[in-house]
């Protein structure tokens, strides 16, 4: 499940930086290496489809040069394609070819249609002129195994092995794109995302472990009363009739058991094999038990639903095929890839045990925010957040070694700070705070546990920002809130402090990670709880040593000891510079030499920053 943090403060009281004891605080870095390496997965963002890919590609499906050299600039190394919850009911076959033929899409949230204009190979065109990788979401919804397979063929099979393969070298891409990450779905634990899972969308995963086990080995739900909608729009607006002949509807979630009930305005109508027989008045219908598509009437083969009726269908749903049969089949059009489930929590791992099929999982590790609270009072919560997080992802992966009795990579596909998607009460506090300084630290924050933790790649929610022509609504189109994207929107993709802070940190990929450690350091104390005003991370690569250093208080700096491996005296330092912790513009990476001659060398950490010290080793 998402997991969400959640304070609400409601008593504004001074907040303190405290130390413990009256000793120096100290930053130790060990000698040895931890065994871990920095992934350049960690820099990635999630990405979504619509609207151009957010205004990533122009109308024709090219690349935005703009956006490619800022993504460069700040070392994007991932990006997730077709999204989160519009990638669930994703249809990639219908994104593929001459845009003209090209089918409909249907958003995964309220059902909304969308258009196919950026396909898989719109996408990998972004992602290959970035210099980038790709994790991509199958459709678990109202797809299937097999489609999903061809989807991986169609990304990684050579040309002559399968027909997939020789159709993308007929779209112009002769090469196979390789993308090694996929994942089953988004979200399936959430109500919402339930989809043929679920009859009742506010049931809670822990509440109802049978959709966990669903998931995991697939299965059958009872839908009664259920908007009959169409293909492509599936809104409950869509169930109403429009009077026309010869209406073809859709059943949600196909495969349909025998004996459904299709109804008009609560009237059961009949099902018959064909409706030539039928006469004017008969009320009856056709339907593909396979593909869920029903027919109505004419008015001279069948009758017409009435304009303004009401078309609904109860049936049973499946049987569904479960996140082991995508693995299995995906896996056999490339045995190399990694199959992620996308069901979060203790249900599903108790659910598919030690089952071989388990590939890898993913996660979504989340700080919510919700009113009431000032900048101040948002900064604390997150950075409080941006902890709870990184001990839950730590707990994840330690609950998967144990239930799997193995190591399962644990990717955490969508992460950030943000507020709850459609929860209106909540307003920015200083009207630009997600945009700021403040969430830069708490990526950064996360991104030094990730790498501590072996984590193969993080995505930042999300790459571009809302368009400006859209109100930034939640519905299928999931565009969520402004601002808590990497970079602006068309046409001037401007970096965001966070954006800044990946270009700080990207350059660490494929180091190999050393212990470092804060000692005695201070604690800031607010009227939400406490937190640690530093966070580290060390890594080295030949002659050099990086100390990473983020000071989360907002307003205070720290002065700390610096313990250091022997001969790491000079170097080069950068720094994450800005006004203000809320601060959206004046905000720079500045750079300087760095000699530490003093035996026990000290550094000054500004208040709201991150700092990188690159020394090179030197021989007494």
């Amino acid at each position: 499940m998402v997991a969400v943090v959640v304070v609400l403060i409601t008593v504004v009281a001074a907040a303190a930086l405290v130390y413990s004891g009256v000793r120096q605080t100290r930053i130790v870095v060990g000698a040895e290496p931890t065994g871990q390496v920095v992934s350049e997965g960690l820099f990635g963002a999630n990405h979504r489809y619509p609207f151009d890919a957010f205004g990533s590609l122009t109308p024709g499906g090219e690349p935005q040069q703009g956006l490619v050299a800022s993504a460069q600039s700040a070392g994007i190394s991932m990006l997730r394609y077709p999204g989160g919850t519009v990638a669930n009911t994703f249809r990639w076959n219908r994104a593929i070819g001459p845009r003209e033929d090209r089918g409909c899409q249907t958003g995964g949230g309220d059902g909304a249609p969308l258009d196919s204009n950026i396909g898989p190979d719109e996408h990998m065109a972004l992602v290959e002129q970035m210099g980038a990788e790709t994790t991509m979401v199958v459709n678990f919804a109202t797809a299937t195994p097999q489609e999903a397979a061809d989807w991986v063929s169609y990304m990684n099979a050579p040309v002559g092995t399968s027909p997939w393969a020789d159709l993308r070298a007929e779209h112009g891409h002769p090469e196979p794109y390789g993308v090694k990450w996929w994942e089953v779905g988004n979200e399936p634990d959430v109500g919402d995302q339930a989809y043929w899972m679920e009859q009742d969308p506010t049931i809670l995963p822990t509440e109802h472990p049978e959709r966990a086990h669903k998931y995991a080995y697939g299965g059958t739900t009872e839908f009664n009363d259920q908007p009959l909608t169409t293909d492509c729009d599936r809104r409950t607006d869509a169930q109403i009739s429009d009077g026309s002949p010869g209406q073809v509807r859709q059943v949600p979630y196909a495969p349909v058991a025998p004996d459904p009930r299709v109804m008009v305005d609560g009237d059961v109508w009949r099902r018959v094999p064909t409706l030539d027989g039928a006469g004017p008045d008969d009320t009856v219908y056709t339907l593909d038990l396979e593909t869920g598509e029903v027919r109505f009437g004419d008015g001279v083969h069948g009758s017409v639903p009435p304009e303004g009726s009401r078309l609904t269908v109860s049936y049973t749903s499946g049987p569904h095929a479960g996140y082991v049969d995508f693995v299995r089949a995906m896996k056999e059009a490339d045995p190399d890839i990694r199959v992620c489930s996308s069901y979060q929590g203790g249900p599903f791992l108790e659910a598919i045990g030690q089952d071989p099929a388990f590939d890898c999982q993913v996660s979504h590790p989340y700080t919510w925010i919700v009113s009431p609270m000032n900048a101040a009072q948002t900064h604390d919560h997150v950075m409080m957040g941006s902890d709870w997080q990184a001990a839950h992802v730590a707990r994840e992966q330690a609950e998967i070694r144990r239930t799997a009795g193995r190591d399962i990579p644990l990717l955490v596909s969508e992460y950030g700070a943000s507020p709850v998607p459609g929860f209106q009460t909540w307003e920015e506090p200083g009207g630009d705070y997600l945009t700021s300084v403040s969430p830069a630290l708490y990526v950064a924050t996360q991104l030094a546990a990730f790498a501590e933790g072996g984590i193969p790649a993080a995505l930042k929610h999300s790459l571009v920002d809302v368009p400006d022509d859209h109100n930034g609504d939640s519905t299928s189109t999931n565009l969520g809130s402004r601002n808590v994207a990497i970079f602006s929107s068309s046409p001037d993709f401007a970096p965001s402090p966070t954006a800044l802070v990946l270009q700080m940190l990207s350059p660490l990929a494929g180091q190999e990670v050393l212990e470092s450690t804060v000692e005695n350091g201070p604690r800031r104390v607010s009227a939400a709880g406490q937190y640690g005003a530093l966070v580290t991370l060390a890594t080295r690569t030949g002659d050099n040593l990086t100390l990473t250093v983020v000071n989360r208080d907002l307003e205070r700096d720290v002065e700390a000891e610096l313990t250091l491996p022997d001969g790491y005296r000079r170097g080069e330092v950068a720094t994450l510079d800005a006004p203000h912790f809320d601060s959206v513009t004046d905000v720079g990476i500045v750079t300087d030499t760095l000699s530490f001659d003093a035996d026990t060398p000290r550094r000054v950490f500004p208040a709201h920053s991150v700092t990188t010290m690159t020394l090179k080793k030197v021989s007494p």
